[in-house]
């Protein structure tokens, strides 16, 4: 089990957990093929050599439920344990400029101007965070601080759609402050040098 701290105010770091169910699910099939082999090795009815025709084929088609039956748990044993060990592997990061990690498809590094939405699955089985943006959809599975790094994304979006209208509003401040200045200037009020300067101000 990883837990990743914060290391500073400005930055925070998902903690994942909860997967030892896929670690249990995973043992239990390796235990039901070994049970498998078990039975198909010490059966009674597999070791008479004197049996009859239609004793024969019930005892080809018992082998046969025994093979598929080792078969099928190694693969579901396999598939788990390989899901329970990317889950672990996941990394999320939530800094004042995006969002960096990896989940378990690939790397993650999602600015926060393209982050359209984010969503959580507080789920009792996993708990999920969804990322949207124009281009793709990332998930991050079994966070166990997921209200915190919901939040944390939250309040960094609300952050940088202020500043973008912080950014707009004294746009149009100067704009409005420049047209002043050259109604004053064609007015004659300001000499063009005046109006040159007051003009630099403006625009630093």
């Amino acid at each position: 089990m990883t837990e990743n701290k914060s290391i500073s105010n400005n930055e925070v770091k998902a903690k994942f957990g909860g997967f030892l169910p896929f670690l249990i699910a995973g043992i239990i099939c390796v235990l039901i093929f070994i049970l498998a082999i078990c039975l198909l090795i010490t059966d009674p009815s597999l070791q008479d050599e004197a049996s009859s025709l239609p004793d024969i084929k019930k005892d080809q088609t018992t082998v046969f439920i025994y093979v598929c039956l080792a078969i099928l748990s190694v693969i579901f044993a396999i598939g788990i344990l390989y899901y329970a060990f990317s889950i672990r592997k996941q990394k999320l990061t939530i800094d004042d400029n995006g969002v960096i990690g990896r989940n378990l498809k690939h790397s993650v590094d999602l600015p926060l101007d393209e982050i359209t939405s984010v969503m959580k699955n507080d789920g009792k089985l996993s708990k999920s965070l969804i990322l949207n943006s124009s281009s793709s959809r990332i998930i991050f599975f079994f966070i166990k601080n997921l209200d915190e790094v919901y939040n944390a994304i939250q309040n960094r979006l609300k952050d940088s759609q202020n500043k973008k209208e912080n950014n707009k509003e004294e746009d149009v401040s100067k704009i409005n402050e420049l047209e002043k200045l050259f109604e004053l200037k064609e007015k004659g009020i300001l000499s063009e040098e005046e109006y040159k300067k007051e003009k630099d101000k403006l625009l630093k």
